[in-house]
């Protein structure tokens, strides 16, 4: 394509005209020039996110629930047992 400008205008004079090879191109030359100026300015506002971060980010750790005494269980009495069945059924 030229780099010459074309507008929605153009687009649409040239389907007046039925001209649908013409009309095609430069839709997609003005679809291409809006996609390709709207990821500039998307890449441009997260560079600008990530370089322009405060240095020292606060990062918000999980919190976890702390286990009591209560809740403990015997592993190894509990692991012990499931043996002892097995033997049982045997």
């Amino acid at each position: 394509m030229s780099e010459e400008t074309v507008s929605v205008d153009d687009v649409l004079q040239a389907i007046q005209q039925k001209n649908v090879g013409r009309a095609k191109a430069m839709f997609q030359n003005v679809m291409s020039d809006k996609i390709n100026s709207s990821l500039e300015s998307e890449k441009v506002r997260i560079a600008s996110q990530v370089f322009n971060a405060p240095e020292e980010a606060e990062v918000e750790e999980p919190e976890y629930e702390e286990e009591t005494d209560d809740e403990e269980v015997d592993v190894e009495s509990e692991v012990s047992n499931l043996f002892d069945e097995d033997d049982e059924t045997e």
